[in-house]
């Protein structure tokens, strides 16, 4: 069973960049270190996400959210050597071609244009609680690869034995249309080229084949218009000229990563943590994994915690140490019973995570929503519709402009005549959002 306490933050996956926004990033780092017990992230994505990048550069001089989160070790990074155990040592081996390829494959280009970002990167591993990473398990045989579930996850996925019932998935006849001729004229990719990167193996008498998502890039970049050796970076999908390969790029490379993270979280029994974006890529990527219990939105047979919170929007703008100090006052009674119903899912445990998480959402509320209710300022009457939902914006039915930051106790509404200080008790200025944890079932 896979644990949905630790998810793999697949996020922060570079190959994922096209179909997400830095938002998404923020706020799915927000909500894992609220609501999960420990958060793993693939060496590789340490030196390969722009969005990891920006997240640790918005705090250039001071420290960001993954880094304090990675100082009470609530972030671990997943190392595929023992004896390579440090980000610096990853680092070094990948300039020195060990990994991947012989041209640095898997660092992202910009890595050390930005000093102070090396820094900070090579920072976390030394202000990390010793003991605390996590590595890739030792294969018994080819068989027990991570590339071989790899493999087996593409032939599940990509090439399923009925696909008509693939299609009848769709949610209107347009999709439908659109994702039958997408699905074959990504055929030669889907079966030829899959199958040519892949290594067989003989165990116990039987054949079984690995693949590497990187392998099957490489194989793709002639075709994509890309020299073959070649950074491989998945913002360049978008500057291929041909407007139809284009697409075909961008819905593929969304496939095969998608897979990836199914099979490495299969691999590492952890949660999956990447959700469907709005894009036309996810749109279709929605209806090829709809059916797998790795489904991005429920990952795994599980049971749906749902309370308000504050919106995660506005919650991102909180100082990062703040952050860290709700989960472990706050939220400590919850993150315990989290971690006590993972050694024994018994219906009395669950009832303990329900009624704390329950708890927890609404110490949320209470710290950081206001309360029902509206303000007069002069002769207007300001509702909850009228306030819009940032931290700078205009509301457009008074004209009058909101400033908030979270760290100040009042709300400000300004016009050129008057200034107007809004206390918390006197209304509510941010609509709250439904969040949901996912507990796999007790034992009945």
């Amino acid at each position: 069973m896979n644990d949905l306490s630790r998810p793999l933050f697949s996020i922060s996956d570079e190959m994922m960049s096209n179909y997400f926004e830095q938002s998404d990033f923020e706020k799915s780092l927000l909500y894992n270190i609220l609501f999960k017990d420990k958060i793993l992230m693939n060496e590789s994505s340490y030196f390969g996400s722009y969005y990891f990048f920006d997240h640790l550069l918005k705090e250039r001089s001071g420290i960001s959210l993954f880094e304090y989160a990675n100082r009470e070790a609530i972030v671990s990074p997943v190392f595929k050597y023992k004896n390579i155990n440090t980000l610096e040592g990853v680092l070094n081996n990948y300039k020195s071609g060990d990994l991947y390829n012989k041209n640095g494959n898997g660092i992202n280009v910009n890595l050390e244009k930005e000093r102070v970002l090396v820094l900070k990167i090579m920072n976390l591993s030394k202000e990390s609680p010793h003991g605390m990473e996590e590595y890739w398990r030792d294969a018994k045989d080819a068989s027990d690869y991570s590339s071989h579930y790899y493999y087996e996850t593409l032939i599940k996925y990509l090439n399923p034995k009925n696909e008509e019932d693939l299609f009848n998935r769709s949610p209107n006849l347009k999709i439908k249309k659109e994702f039958k001729k997408l699905w074959e004229d990504t055929r030669e990719w889907r079966e030829d080229l899959i199958q040519s990167v892949s290594k067989p193996h003989i165990v116990n008498g039987k054949e079984i084949k690995e693949v590497q998502r990187h392998n099957i890039m490489v194989a793709l970049q002639p075709i994509f218009g890309f020299g073959k050796n070649d950074d491989i970076e998945a913002i360049r999908l978008k500057t291929i000229s041909d407007p139809i390969l284009r697409k075909k790029a961008l819905h593929f490379v969304n496939w095969i990563s998608r897979c990836y993270h199914i099979s490495q979280s299969n691999y590492m029994d952890a949660d999956i943590n990447l959700p469907y974006g709005e894009t036309e890529e996810d749109i279709i990527a929605k209806i090829i994994f709809s059916e797998s219990k790795y489904n991005f939105d429920t990952p795994g047979i599980s049971i749906p915690l749902i309370e308000e919170i504050p919106p995660l929007d506005y919650l991102i703008n909180e100082i990062p140490e703040e952050l860290i100090k709700i989960r472990k006052t706050i939220g400590s009674l919850y993150l315990n019973n989290l971690r006590t119903y993972y050694t024994k899912s018994t219906k009395e445990a669950y009832d303990d995570v329900k009624e704390s998480f329950k708890e927890y959402c609404k110490k949320l509320c209470e710290k950081y929503s206001y309360v029902e209710g509206k303000v007069e300022v002069r002769n207007k009457i300001i509702t909850r519709e009228d306030i819009i939902k940032k931290k700078v914006g205009t509301i457009a039915t008074s004209g009058f402009k909101i400033v908030q930051g979270v760290d100040m106790v009042t709300t400000i509404f300004k016009n050129s005549k008057s200034i107007i200080e809004i206390q918390k008790n006197d209304g509510v200025f941010y609509n709250k959002e439904l969040i949901e944890v996912n507990l796999p079932s007790y034992n009945k």
